[in-house]
């Protein structure tokens, strides 16, 4: 059950992060206008709450990661066939996150400081 909350949690951060992103490299090849900068902050700080919360619920679970895998996928098909070259750096993003969270889930007890 927990780990059930803390994946639609991590989602929840998957989805604001890639909106974030999306924003924020869209705004800085112009694809977006500089008004996208305000919004990036908001979903920000929507995925850190989100993803914050998930790792509380459902700490070292791997598939906590799942979700970024898979935004960071639709990201690149998205890339693949649309018209937005800054899809790829959300995706190369999105991957990166998912790799990380996946990485911490997998380390030892010890070695990430909790008993």
């Amino acid at each position: 059950m927990r780990t059930g909350i803390g994946i639609l949690l991590a989602a929840g951060a998957a989805y604001a992060f890639s909106f974030a992103i999306d924003l924020l490299l869209g705004a800085l090849t112009g694809v977006y206008s500089s008004t996208a900068y305000l919004p990036v902050v908001t979903w920000s700080v929507i995925a850190t709450l989100a993803l914050s919360v998930s790792y509380k619920v459902a700490a070292g679970s791997r598939w906590l990661a799942v979700p970024f895998a898979a935004f960071g996928a639709l990201a690149l098909f998205g890339a693949l066939v649309g018209p937005h070259p800054h899809s790829y750096g959300v995706a190369a993003l999105l991957l990166t996150q998912a790799f990380i969270i996946w990485r911490l889930a997998t380390r030892p007890a010890s070695a990430s400081g909790h008993a």
